[in-house]
């Protein structure tokens, strides 16, 4: 039998070494979200977290400048990580995504089940190049229309009936007319008439304990708007309240918050105001209801009564969230409507 020499053992492992270098090769030209261009998601989609927001915002940057350069460059997002989505954030995202169906994307699903499902949900599965997965769980039973007027048509007729078996006929009324409020004043708001493509999306759920409500735009931000507002008249009446004397030094989130208070406070008419302001004022009634309005670089939440708080972040969004949590179990008595 030959004797092993020393050469022969060096030999094999220049051998060893050279092979394991091939299978890095391969996994890295294989495994595309090795690459830089690649975006990865942390373990949660929301527009609250710094990290998470940071990302969301980047993929979208990235999405849009593919779309404006008409380039055939594909987009891989890793969602492997991905155990918790927020709603906000993700009926946003499938709201930006709808805007650029020519842009390829491949994406790595997540391993939870549950995040796989309310991608399908939302159809972001197709425009993501996922497979659809499906679940019975609670988390994934959001319903969703959308559009670019008023005319609801048939996605809203499921939402009415879903609203009608699980509310009384007083929130019913509530949420049903915040609902077509928003709407509108999306539609006379955010956009130019050019714009009103873009449309609007509303995402509802309801459980035996909650009613949660998600509205998105794209259009122009209430940080944008609520300054061509502000007149004499408005800065006499919430001068208690704002501190107007640099008007140029107010940050997005106290910009919403003079928002909420001009669209309830800019108008003694019955039957306007409603919307945002609808929201804020069921708040002011109902125990253990939240508001959050998210826009351009602000976060604004208020239950209506003791809790109020406004964060800033470095990087802005499109347009406008609302999301309205109401709890289904407290009795309210405001009328809503009259814009007081």
């Amino acid at each position: 039998m030959r004797k092993l020499t020393d050469k022969w053992f060096i030999k094999q492992k220049i051998s060893i070494k050279r092979e394991e270098k091939c299978k890095e090769r391969r996994k890295n030209t294989d495994d595309p979200f090795n690459k830089s261009k690649g975006i990865v998601f942390p373990d949660i989609l929301s527009l609250r977290d710094k990290k998470s927001r940071s990302v969301l915002v980047n993929s979208v940057n990235k999405i849009r400048k593919i779309h404006t350069s008409s380039s055939e460059e594909k987009l891989y997002i890793d969602f492997n990580k991905v155990t918790t989505l927020y709603a906000p954030a993700t009926i946003y995202f499938s709201h930006v995504l709808e805007q650029f169906p020519k842009v390829n994307i491949l994406s790595r699903a997540s391993k939870s089940s549950v995040v796989r499902s309310m991608l399908t949900r939302l159809e972001l599965n197709k425009k993501l190049g996922l497979q659809p997965c499906y679940s019975n769980h609670d988390m994934v039973n959001w319903y969703t229309f959308r559009g670019t007027d008023l005319t609801f048509g048939k996605d809203y007729d499921e939402i009415e009936r879903i609203l009608e078996e699980n509310l009384s006929e007083e929130n019913f009324l509530i949420v049903n007319d915040a609902i077509s409020e928003a709407v509108s004043n999306v539609l006379n708001h955010a956009y130019e008439k050019h714009q009103r493509h873009l449309g609007w999306k509303v995402s509802l759920k309801v459980t035996d304990d909650f009613l949660s409500l998600v509205i998105t735009d794209l259009g122009k931000s209430i940080p944008t708007t609520v300054p061509e507002k502000i007149d004499d008249q408005i800065i006499n009446r919430l001068s208690n309240i704002f501190d107007f004397s640099n008007i140029l030094g107010i940050d997005d989130a106290q910009l919403i918050d003079i928002g909420s208070q001009f669209r309830r406070s800019s108008t003694n008419q019955k039957h306007r105001g409603k919307g945002f302001g609808d929201m804020l004022e069921v708040c002011k009634k109902v125990k253990e209801s939240i508001l959050i309005v998210y826009s351009r670089r602000g976060v604004w939440t208020s239950d209506g009564q003791d809790y109020k708080k406004m964060t800033n972040y470095n990087n802005k969004i499109d347009g406008t969230i609302i999301f309205w949590k109401l709890p289904l179990n407290s009795p309210t008595d405001v009328e809503v409507g009259d814009g007081l």
